[in-house]
């Protein structure tokens, strides 16, 4: 069954030909708003709205109960739809608590290297949007741990305009066993098919296949079920581990994810507005000549509780001394 668009509207159409229907109810951008819904699921949406409005003109005489209401004068108007998909939501819809734990700071602009790959990334949602030869596009974002992949790929889909967008991620498959991991898996891949268009993000794909540096050791069920699917994916990982499990093949397009260089680091910190002008070049020094977008942010948030509207230079170096201190 396909996500329809505009085509489950009809009894909004019926509603307003006979009257019910409020005149600033704008039913394109009702559409726009349900993109994602069914044919039933929007007769549900509609039947909520107009319970709203019922609520609101019904309303009861407790002195004279024998009093009849005119039920010509109901009328639904935006504002009901509106409280009403506030009420009810699609069964397929976009992954908007995962993607905003995803991108954190609204993924910060931090250098020309990110820019580039967020560039890509909308052009590869374009040629997926466009193009009636690319039913299938895959795109692999590799790179160090804590350089933003997982966060970038979901400002990719975020920013895409697809309905459909899932996050396959090995926080939500904690203590699960292996049979249980891929029904989760395959039921995302299953659903998006009833999108025209969708997005899925896979994660540290490391850790949804159970790789560890220790060895080879990873679930062949797991990437047999990854191979052969029919959508855009975006997955996340570091390159050797991706050469390992024998998934290179597997994305047409990769994208590699460095680390934040000094000018990076500055163009970050200069956004966060943390630190007084006079004091970046300071905290750039003690930070040396790369470091990870995650590790950054959350040492600039460390630092940060130390109680002044900006951060001391001496405690930022103090804090990131007892970072390296604990790493070792």
């Amino acid at each position: 069954m396909e996500v329809p668009s505009e085509i489950g509207l009809r009894m909004a159409h019926d509603m307003k030909e006979n009257g019910y229907l409020g005149a600033e109810v704008d039913l394109h951008e009702l559409a726009h708003l349900t993109e994602n819904f069914n044919g039933e699921e929007l007769k549900i949406l509609t039947m909520s709205a107009t319970s709203f409005a019922l609520n609101r003109e019904w309303k009861v005489d407790l002195f004279d109960l024998s009093k009849s209401v005119d039920g010509g004068n109901i009328e639904v108007t935006m504002h009901d739809f509106l409280m009403a998909l506030d009420e009810v939501k699609p069964a397929f819809d976009k992954d908007i608590i995962t993607m905003g734990i995803s991108r954190p700071d609204a993924m910060l602009q931090c250098g020309e290297a990110h820019k580039c790959i967020l560039r890509t990334g909308r052009a590869l949602v374009e040629q997926v949007k466009q193009s009636d030869g690319t039913s299938l596009m895959t795109c692999i974002l590799e790179g160090p741990p804590g350089t933003g992949k997982t966060s970038l790929a979901a400002t990719i889909a975020n920013e895409s305009g697809i309905p459909f967008v899932k996050i396959v991620s090995p926080k939500n498959m904690i203590g699960l066993q292996e049979p249980k991991k891929v029904a989760m898996i395959e039921k995302v891949f299953k659903d998006a098919y009833k999108s025209p268009l969708s997005i899925i993000i896979l994660g540290d794909i490391e850790r949804l296949i159970e790789y560890s540096r220790l060895g080879p050791r990873f679930s062949n069920l797991i990437l047999n079920t990854l191979h052969g699917k029919k959508l855009l994916m975006i997955g996340t990982l570091e390159r050797h581990i991706l050469e390992s499990v024998g998934l290179l093949e597997s994305f047409y397009v990769h994208l590699e994810v460095p680390m934040l260089r000094s000018g990076d680091m500055k163009e970050v910190l200069e956004a966060q507005n943390v630190f007084e002008p006079e004091d970046i070049d300071n905290a750039l020094q003690a930070l040396g000549p790369e470091m990870p977008i995650k590790k950054l942010l959350m040492l600039i948030e460390l630092a940060s509780q130390g109680g002044g509207e900006k951060i001391d230079v001496d405690h930022f170096c103090i804090c990131l001394a007892d970072i390296k201190l604990s790493a070792n």
